[in-house]
């Protein structure tokens, strides 16, 4: 499918506890904080980062490809040794309609995830245009999401966030931390809209 230029106009979105802006690369010693974390990264095809220019290098990728969407997330409250305003991870999608997310060690088990894929999500569809006619092959009635089969804290998020499983990849992708690795494969319709066989997948 051809790329999707995705387009949000509001720049911002403002929930209970957190503040989701786009990505600029005046986030990249925040990002290295995170993108430096093994446990964060274990998960990812790319190791931890070791400098800041990775993390900047990394930033400016994302940010040239017109087929991607990507956002970090500030605290709105401080908790514990977390300051307010911290970045605390990023979120988005690097390629249209994969959806994906990071945060740093120090903030889970708060719901931070839980809360950013679903103020995310509807970011996402009002940037991403809607798939009016299936053989032009334009926008998106769907999202989806991977997860190693064995990270069972990402799964829950994206279930609490409204994704069903739909396949299990078997030994699909190397993990450098992690060898050979299975992935389930999520995925979420746009509200209101069913799924149709006619969209693909990418």
């Amino acid at each position: 499918m051809a790329a999707v230029e995705c387009k949000w106009e509001a720049g911002e979105l403002q929930t209970e506890r957190l503040l989701l802006r786009p990505m600029r690369d005046s986030d990249a010693a925040e990002m290295h904080l995170i993108r430096s974390q093994h446990n964060v990264m274990q998960w990812t095809t790319s190791l931890a980062e070791t400098s800041i220019s990775q993390s900047l290098s990394w930033i400016q990728k994302i940010n040239s490809n017109p087929d991607a969407h990507n956002f970090c997330i500030r605290l709105l409250t401080s908790i514990g040794d977390i300051k307010q305003g911290e970045v605390i991870g990023a979120i988005g999608a690097h390629a249209v309609p994969q959806v994906g997310y990071l945060l740093r060690q120090d903030v889970w088990g708060h719901g931070f995830a839980t809360e950013a894929l679903k103020a995310y999500m509807t970011i996402f569809w009002t940037a991403i245009p809607e798939m009016i006619d299936p053989n032009e092959q334009r926008g998106y009635n769907h999202a989806i999401a991977y997860a190693d089969t064995e990270n069972h804290a990402s799964r829950r998020v994206l279930e609490k966030t409204g994704f069903v499983q739909t396949d299990t990849l078997e030994n699909d992708v190397r993990i450098p931390l992690l060898g050979l690795r299975s992935t389930a494969v999520y995925r979420i319709a746009r509200p209101g809209l069913a799924q149709t066989s006619k969209e693909v997948d990418t």
